[in-house]
């Protein structure tokens, strides 16, 4: 099997986001054209490569397109709901295509789990919506404060997108998962060092060890298949 990068996948969409941009006069127009654009690419990844990059695809393009406030709490909120919302993609994936009865009952439970908080996490943006913007305290700041946590997390998002797809599907899951649930304990962790709001510093507190658990069995899993193949 040819060997896939997903950033070729990436190139290509935006190739067509620039030629979209460049025959569009109306900036709504163009802004619409390349969203037509990006949904049927995407239309056409989940028909000619596994669902595990097709996920990949998802979660990289929309985090890369949500705007940074510098409300740390706003900017927690609606970032992991992104990382939550790709967490199941891939789950599902797994749950799809996935052999290992172990690895298809976490994947259930991931998807379970980040659908709940999910809709927590909606509900606290929302009340955000008829309040300020910006937090009170200057470590929100764009240039600084918990935006170099974002940053930092985006790539880590980017990163993956290295994922080698000569792989069966319960590898392809644990090779994604593991950086994807490192990428979201990075994002807590410095959440705590700016975050202001109750209810997400608990959240925070709470998926850290959990994800950190995670990690840990899939690793195990993972050191434990090593010299099964690789080939689908």
């Amino acid at each position: 099997m040819k060997k896939v990068t997903f950033l070729g996948v990436l190139l290509a969409v935006a190739v067509c986001i620039s030629s979209c941009s460049n025959t569009a006069s109306d900036p709504d127009n163009s802004a619409q054209v390349a969203s037509d654009s990006l949904s049927v690419i995407g239309d056409t990844i989940s028909e000619n490569i596994s669902d595990f990059t097709t996920a990949l695809h998802h979660v990289t393009n929309d985090i890369n397109q949500i705007p940074l406030t510098g409300n740390a709490d706003r900017d927690f909120a609606v970032f992991l709901k992104g990382h939550h919302q790709g967490a199941i993609d891939i789950a599902q994936a797994e749950i799809k295509n996935g052999k290992d009865d172990a690895l298809k009952q976490m994947a259930q439970d991931i998807s379970n789990t980040y659908q709940s908080e999910i809709t927590a996490l909606e509900t606290f943006v929302a009340s955000l919506r008829n309040g300020p913007v910006k937090v009170a305290s200057g470590k929100g700041d764009k240039e600084g404060g918990f935006n170099t946590i974002i940053k930092k997390h985006k790539a880590m998002i980017w990163d993956m997108a290295k994922m080698d797809t000569n792989m069966v599907a319960d590898k392809q899951f644990v090779a994604v998962m593991i950086p994807h649930l490192q990428s979201a304990v990075y994002l807590a962790e410095g959440y705590l060092q700016y975050g202001k709001d109750a209810q997400l510093m608990g959240l925070a507190k709470e998926i850290i060890p959990r994800k950190n658990k995670q990690i840990g069995e899939l690793n195990k899993w993972m050191n434990k298949n090593k010299n099964t193949s690789s080939i689908q």
